[in-house]
């Protein structure tokens, strides 16, 4: 019998691999979603889905640390429950939207109410053992990116055969199949204690603000994640300007080019984690961004689809080390009683970086072209790593503290 985290690491991680597959029926095909609601200027669609893919994560950034709070304060298990039963229902809503504006009311409740993913990472962090912390991390994320693997490729053939409406529905009864698979399989050990009521949110961030290591590991999770998001908005209109709008398989095209991402970041996730674990964090954190920032000048410069898939392959796998690194970090100085609460804020730095990215890279795809958006993320992504080669690292973890205050 494996020992009760690695049971628990298994089952979260195979419960957000489903569920990622069923937000990545939709999540990937916005712009074409949007053509299915009316819009039809490459400018209208690259500035909507800028939006739209912005507003979930902005809502997203701003609840985090309340739930990363509440998971102190009633366990992490049950939040994780509850951000994927909640993604399920605002995916089944999404499928009968008639307008943009529907499309991006339900992208804000989606904001307010899920982020399993951020819910699933402090479960793992207050479980396992701090010299397995990053493999574990790693091994989530291998399975967060599988889930990207399958996800948009039968997302995209669902869609060029039988229309998007029924792969959003369908893809929304796999996230709950996620919700559920988490409620019968994983096993908290870790039970809140009278003393965890008494971080509040404010407490956590003020933690965060004035720790050495935490607060300038949170500023690149805000710069990193602005970076690659910037072009997801765009990135479905451009394999459609690459192919050709008229070609029949434009949905399978796309997904393949996203697939292409998640599966080098699969086999990446596992291989950086264990280099993690044996050089730092910092170091792994450095080259990753770099190498990252490289593979988005052949990006920018694709001429075909295939060229394209070559180069997101080659970016999945170093960008596969950024966030296990970070988030490592931030676990190794937080203490125990305290974990859910200061990776919630520290994860409002992600989401803010997911929130500005897109609206960054949709706005200026708009203005000046599909390409510049790409030029942008590389320059971002090596600014980043010059910031990682600034971050203090202790050997050990910050101890506790002992507050009095609540929410």
């Amino acid at each position: 019998m494996p020992t009760i985290w690695k049971r628990n690491l298994m089952a979260l991680s195979f419960a957000q691999f489903v569920s990622i597959i069923g937000m990545s029926f939709f999540l990937p095909f916005i712009p074409l979603y949007l053509k299915e609601l009316g819009l039809q200027s490459d400018a209208e669609i690259s500035t909507w889905s800028g939006v739209l893919f912005s507003a979930g994560f902005l809502m997203l950034s701003l609840s985090a640390p309340l739930w990363g709070a509440w998971a102190d304060r009633f366990g992490r298990k049950p939040m994780v429950v509850r951000a994927t039963g909640a993604a399920s229902l605002v995916l089944f809503a999404t499928a009968f939207v008639q307008t943009p504006s529907q499309l991006l009311v339900l992208r804000l409740v989606h904001g307010c109410f899920c982020g399993f993913v951020s819910s699933a990472i402090a479960l793992i962090a207050s479980e396992t053992p701090e010299r397995s912390l990053s493999f574990a991390l790693g091994l989530f994320q291998s399975a967060l990116t599988a889930g990207f693997i399958v996800g948009p490729f039968f997302g995209g053939v669902l869609q060029d055969f039988y229309g998007i409406r029924l792969a959003i529905f369908i893809g929304a009864c796999i996230v709950l199949c996620g919700a559920l698979l988490v409620w019968v399989f994983v096993r908290e050990e870790h039970k809140p204690e009278k003393k965890d009521r008494s971080f509040s949110i404010w407490k956590n961030a003020e933690f965060l603000f004035k720790n050495s290591t935490l607060w300038p590991a949170a500023r690149l999770q805000f710069v990193s994640n602005m970076s690659l998001m910037s072009v997801q908005p765009i990135l479905a209109l451009f394999v459609t300007f690459l192919a050709e709008a008229s070609n029949p398989h434009i949905g399978t095209l796309a997904g393949l080019v996203v697939s292409a991402t998640a599966l080098s970041m699969m086999v990446g996730a596992p291989f950086w984690g264990r280099m993690a674990d044996r050089w730092s964090q910092r170091k792994v954190l450095t080259i990753c961004l770099f190498m990252a920032g490289l593979t988005f000048i052949p990006q920018a410069m694709a001429q075909s689809v295939s060229f394209l898939f070559f180069s997101r392959f080659l970016l999945g796998f170093f960008s596969a080390g950024i966030a296990p690194s970070l988030q490592a970090l931030i676990a190794k100085h937080t203490p125990t009683d305290r974990k859910a609460g200061v990776l919630g804020v520290s994860f409002s730095f992600t989401l803010m970086g997911n929130a500005v990215g897109p609206l960054l890279g949709g706005a200026l795809a708009a203005a000046l072209g599909l390409r510049i958006p790409f030029i942008l993320t590389a320059v971002l992504l090596f600014i980043a790593g010059l910031m990682s080669r600034s971050l203090k690292i202790k050997l050990v973890k910050a101890p506790a503290t002992s507050l009095t205050q609540s929410d």
